[in-house]
């Protein structure tokens, strides 16, 4: 009986481990593809906050509506 709930246990542990790895290949695929599109996107240079207003702080940290 003790044999089998090891038998048990190890098994469960594997597929854990299968599932486990097949999501990490399975997103690899789809995050590289999302890389590589985000880095057709042309970048903003960093803005400089040094004197700058809390509204101004605001309304760049908002997102623009669409």
């Amino acid at each position: 009986m003790l044999k089998l709930l090891k038998y048990g246990i190890a098994i469960i542990f594997l597929l854990a481990l299968f599932v486990r790895v097949m999501g990490d290949v399975s997103g690899n695929d789809s995050s590289s593809t999302a890389s590589s599109s985000s880095n057709k996107q042309v970048q903003e240079a960093p803005k400089d906050y040094a004197e700058a207003d809390i509204d101004v702080l605001l309304r760049d940290l908002t997102p623009p509506h669409a």
